[in-house]
């Protein structure tokens, strides 16, 4: 099509695989520059990436300048949508023509400020819709306050275009404090803290010596909250500082324990695996060709496959060849081989599907099972028609999700349930007690004079024997029971299927079972006190939490070391 001024234009209508494609490679400055960045925008967002593309450009037009014969353009452009694995050689033969466009040029000025527009929507849309992300720092937040026993634990993003960290999310023990509380925070190179903690990637506070911290303008925020520990730890990128976790606290609390630095290390690594998944588009300055692409692979096929590109061969370990000798449905998972079978047996007919994006397992050369996120449809490649799919290795995000899932709701000490957790089991035992009427109770118990326990020995050896009673205790309860560290040295039971006189029995048992061995290195002495009760018809869980707290209360009132069942 031919505009007023003789240059050649063409609606951005045509898609492949969620991605909008510049109609004509112009040259190798115009793919190296932009469709990389399309392709990974395309991965990141998946199906989001049509509509945000959309809306920049709803009907608008791709004007290009070209110096050449027209009769050209058919034959590049035929070329470029059929024949995706001969990207190189279709740039030598566009170079070959001498097919241009001035870098200078205000078109190629204005779609480059286009695909600004999109990057810029990528990270407005991802921080528009973090719920998933935000939820699962809100529970690392919790988790870390309820293990560690401090006063407040917080998550700060660092967003380049203003130089300045921002509050995500902030817990704390009395629930007084608020992300929206705390304004952005300027990231000054020069002040001494934040020099201290990028040298460091690690930063740690005592308000009986400051240290640098009082020439820092991090100090009137220390002040201003009462903050008497604070072990800080960030999170880079190639480099880029990314984001940082804050652990703040009112009393005396050790953070140098090896169990305390043990839960940061393996927080930080999976950390990592998740900002690196989710924040991409805003970490990646430049992205590589779509042959050379690290992170997508591409893959085209019918019963074997035709094409795979260097990503793909790098995910699964296989050389193209060895891959050849596989049916392509041989190279999933065993239970989705049927179903892909039948799909593409019905894709080689030029069938069309619904586009859609599935997480699926993939056998490796080693015989691994990794997690791939496929897309998928059927196009016309060399006159025949196939199936062309994205895939993405997203293994790291899969198990770095499942070990967050597990941070979150696990106590990063003693490794049984937390607070937050048995939260969530009490709420599904009371809709299976009104559905079946199984009757449970639940048992609440600490450990007698154990904050004498930290003073004399220290927190090390209060550790020692919180591991070892949680384990005892877990060697005597049933596997139908939940366990879990309710904060500091209180523990909660969930009984199931028992009686009022079973669960007392249970209690004593316990009780018993502690008074009768000594723990840590020490040799220390420890009791218990527990306080119990059934669950009631019409009970909430507020109220058989409020009445085994009371239990546990009148335990401690009348001498410790005893069971009281209200």
């Amino acid at each position: 099509m031919l505009n007023k001024k003789g240059d050649v234009s063409f609606p951005l209508k045509y898609k492949w695989d969620g991605v909008i494609i510049c109609n004509l490679i112009h040259n190798e400055l115009i793919v190296d520059d932009i469709l990389p960045k399309i392709e990974q925008m395309n991965a990141f967002l998946g199906s989001k990436c049509d509509e945000i593309c959309y809306d920049i450009y709803d009907e608008a037009f791709i004007e290009t300048v070209l110096d050449v014969n027209k009769s050209a353009i058919p034959k590049i452009y035929e070329k470029r949508f059929n024949r995706l694995e001969k990207l190189q050689i279709i740039i030598t033969k566009i170079s070959q023509n001498r097919i241009s466009l001035n870098i200078h040029n205000r078109t190629y000025q204005n779609l480059l400020n286009e695909f600004q527009k999109i990057e810029d929507m990528i990270v407005s849309y991802t921080r528009s819709n973090e719920n998933i992300f935000e939820k699962t720092i809100r529970q690392i937040n919790e988790s870390i306050v309820d293990t560690f026993d401090v006063s407040c634990s917080s998550f700060w993003m660092h967003y380049n275009f203003t130089n300045t960290i921002e509050c995500v999310d902030i817990y704390s023990q009395d629930s007084s404090r608020h992300r929206h509380d705390h304004d952005p925070i300027v990231v000054n190179k020069d002040d001494p803290y934040f020099q201290n903690l990028f040298k460091n990637e690690t930063s740690f506070y005592n308000a009986k010596d400051p240290g640098i911290m009082v020439e820092s303008l991090c100090y009137e925020y220390v002040k201003k909250y009462g903050i008497e520990y604070k072990y800080d730890f960030i999170i880079t990128y190639n480099g880029r500082f990314i984001a940082m976790m804050c652990i703040e606290t009112t009393k005396k609390r050790n953070f140098f324990t090896v169990a305390f630095q043990e839960y940061i290390q393996m927080l930080k690594k999976l950390l990592y695996v998740f900002i690196d998944t989710k924040f991409k588009k805003e970490v990646e300055e430049k992205f590589k060709a779509i042959e050379k692409n690290e992170h997508t692979g591409i893959l085209i096929y019918r019963d074997k496959v035709l094409y795979a590109n260097q990503a793909v061969l790098n995910m699964n370990g296989f050389t193209f060849k060895e891959m050849q000798q596989f049916k392509t449905w041989e190279l999933f998972a065993p239970e989705y081989r049927e179903k892909f079978k039948n799909v593409i047996q019905r894709r080689m007919k030029g069938e069309q599907f619904p586009k859609s994006y599935s997480d699926v397992r993939v056998i490796s050369k080693s015989g691994k099972i990794l997690t791939a996120r496929l897309s998928a449809e059927t196009i016309l490649y060399e006159g025949q028609y196939v199936g062309i799919s994205t895939v993405m290795n997203i293994t790291d995000l899969v198990e770095a999700r499942e070990q967050l899932h597990k941070l979150a709701t696990t106590d990063g000490l003693t490794k049984i349930y937390n607070r937050r957790k048995m939260h969530d089991e009490i709420d599904t035992e009371i809709l299976l007690y009104q559905r079946y009427k199984d009757p449970f109770g639940v048992i609440m118990f600490d450990i007698d004079y154990f904050k004498n326990i930290n003073d004399a020995y220290g927190h090390d050896i209060g550790d020692e024997v919180l591991i070892e009673l949680t384990n005892l205790i877990k060697s005597k309860i049933r596997q139908t029971d939940s366990f879990a560290r309710w904060g500091g040295e209180e523990f909660l039971i969930l009984a199931r299927s028992i009686e009022k006189y079973s669960l007392f029995d249970l209690a004593e048992e316990l009780r018993l079972s502690v008074e009768s061995v000594t723990f840590s290195s020490f040799n220390l002495a420890v009791t218990i006190s527990l306080g119990l009760t059934m669950y009631r018809d019409g009970d909430t869980k507020e109220d058989i939490l409020k009445r085994v707290d009371i239990a546990l209360y009148k335990a401690k009132k009348g001498g410790r070391n005893r069971v009281v069942l209200l």
